[in-house]
């Protein structure tokens, strides 16, 4: 019989997030990670920063904390994808102080992209069973 978490198991490489692997990393604490899920999915649905932020003095230094925060979260409950574009997002708003905003605004579509991703995904792995 099929646990849950095998349930959720990537079918190829365009999964979202990578339950196995998560459970390795919380010792098979499925409640756990079924917590940490909610937490990001709750967290990060709809307070993104606005690729002007990012790129404006003002306000950059908050947004980049987020970013940092959310790319924890994301190694957490493997969304892979989501940790790689908050990484590097994280890393050009550290090396330049004045970001190029096409690249931000790049790097903040596939962000969200993937975010939307996962947190599809989160939902899908939350949901009550039919």
């Amino acid at each position: 019989m099929a646990s849950e978490a095998d349930s959720h198991r990537p079918m190829n490489d365009a999964a979202a997030l990578d339950v196995p692997t998560a459970l390795i990393r919380l010792n098979g604490n499925l409640t756990l990670y079924r917590k940490l899920l909610g937490v990001f999915r709750d967290r990060y649905r709809t307070n993104l920063p606005t690729p002007e932020t990012l790129s404006s003095t003002t306000g950059r230094e908050q947004a980049r904390i987020f970013i940092h925060s959310m790319k924890g979260a994301a190694g957490n409950i493997a969304a892979s994808r989501v940790h790689a574009e908050a990484e590097a997002l994280e890393e050009h708003l550290a090396e330049f102080e004045a970001p190029d905003s096409e690249f931000v605004r790049d790097r903040m579509t596939r962000l969200e992209q993937e975010l939307e991703r996962a947190i599809a995904e989160a939902d899908r792995f939350l949901s009550p069973k039919a």
